[in-house]
Order: structure tokens, then sequence, then C-alpha cells
């Protein structure tokens, strides 16, 4: 049997190299070691659920998502995005998936005038005249079209983030939002 690779960032985290040695190393201090690695673990908890709890959850997904715009899509996601998670879209290069995010953000933002989207560019490649020509030029968009919806109007309410280039930095970036949702 051979042993399964860890990580070197998990053997850091769990005290299986000399801990003091590598804070030295990356110049920082014990007590924002420790610090970071509480957080780590209580970010990656697995909190026991009652099979009740679960079964409401599941219930309630039923119409807690928010629609992609495309209803094979949506079909594929059970119902589309589901509010409190976070999906990601990959793929090889040229197939669409841009194009999907720019049709979920604005779909989102066109179903109500009272929605703000936040969108996460981990490329740091958004096109606002992309997405200005999928609102005018998709089928999708007609109805918010003729309810006088214009472009900017649907533009003001999208955030661009552009600085989260790797999963650190978007699981900061949401820890963050879920707490400035909290405080209001």
């Amino acid at each position: 049997m051979t042993e399964a690779r860890i990580p070197e960032e998990a053997k850091i985290l769990f005290g299986e190299v000399n801990v003091e040695e590598y804070c030295k190393k990356q110049k920082i201090s014990m007590e924002a070691f420790e610090k970071l690695r509480r957080q780590v673990i209580e970010l990656n908890k697995i909190k026991p659920k009652r099979g009740l709890e679960l079964l409401d959850k599941l219930n309630t997904r039923q119409t807690n998502y928010l629609s992609i715009g495309c209803s094979g899509i949506n079909d594929l996601l059970a119902g589309g995005l589901h509010l409190g998670d976070i999906t990601e879209i990959s793929g090889e290069s040229t197939t669409g998936k841009t194009r999907l995010c720019y049709a979920a953000t604005l779909s989102t933002a066109c179903s109500n005038a009272d929605n703000t989207v936040l969108y996460i560019d981990t490329l740091n490649s958004f096109s606002p005249e992309l997405m200005h020509n999928l609102f005018h030029e998709s089928d999708r968009f007609v109805d918010a079209r003729d309810q006088g919806m214009s472009a900017e109007n649907v533009f003001r309410r999208i955030r661009i983030s552009k600085n989260c280039m790797d999963v650190f930095a978007v699981f900061s970036l949401v820890e963050d939002l879920r707490q400035k949702l909290q405080v209001k």
C-alpha cells in the first residue's frame, strides 16, 4: 500500500512540519499563524445536521434558486443556481463559459429591478461590450427590454470584482460579503 500524498499546506496547518521554522522563513508571527490555522479549521468544520433539517433544506431548495437564463442548463442544475452555493463553471477554452456567466448575471439583474449582482472575475477579463451585446441581441432579455429596462439601468446593478485570482481570494471575498450581509 502506498502512502497518500498530503499537500504541503495541510502538513503545515496540522503541525507535521516545524511550524516555528516555517513562521521564521515566511516572516510571520506564531500568533498570526495560529489565528489563521484556527480560521481555516473553523471554516472547514463539518457541522452535524439532523435529518429533518436536511429534508427542510432540500424542500426549500426547489424554489430557492437563480435562473441561468437557459432552460436546459437550469434543468441540469435542478432549477438553476442554488442560493447559498458556490458554483464553479469550468471547461475548455471557447466553450461558452463566459457567455453562460454573463447570461446568468443578466438574468438575475433583469428578473427584478431591485436585484444587485456580484460578478467575480477570476481572470480579470470582464468585457462590458460582450455583456452589452448579449443584453441587446439575446431573445432571453426581450421581456426586460420591453418592460423598459435599459442596459445602463441593468449594468448599474452589476458589481465586478477583479481581485480574485485564486480560490483563497474568492473564499475571502465571499466570507467578507457574507459578514457584511449579516450586519445588514
